[in-house]
């Protein structure tokens, strides 16, 4: 993101983004300084959620890092105890994953 917090001589605060090497916004209390940090957090999550799922759905063109197939014996070797079944995509032993 490249953002910095500036206070001003007045006391309020300014956004700076080294991005584009300028102030965003300005004559902000700190409460709006934070109203902008979870927007802008708020945005780039749905963007990459976005992203993810077109790409795991072939919406976008591109191939995922890992297959569904491969993520499972990953995690099977990993956490024996957590298995999943990669057919039925339920847990092999589901006293493991009770509370």
């Amino acid at each position: 993101m490249g953002w910095t917090v500036l206070k001003q001589p007045d006391g309020k605060f300014a956004i700076y983004t080294s991005v584009s090497d300028g102030i965003i916004s300005f004559d902000l209390d700190e409460d709006e300084v934070k109203v902008e940090f979870i927007e802008a957090a708020i945005s780039s999550a749905m963007r990459n959620a976005q992203q993810s799922l077109g790409v795991a759905k072939g919406e976008i063109p591109r191939r995922p890092y890992i297959k569904w197939d491969e993520a499972v014996k990953a995690h099977n070797q990993t956490f024996p105890k957590l298995a999943i079944d990669p057919v039925t995509c339920k847990p092999i032993n589901k006293q493991e994953w009770s509370p």
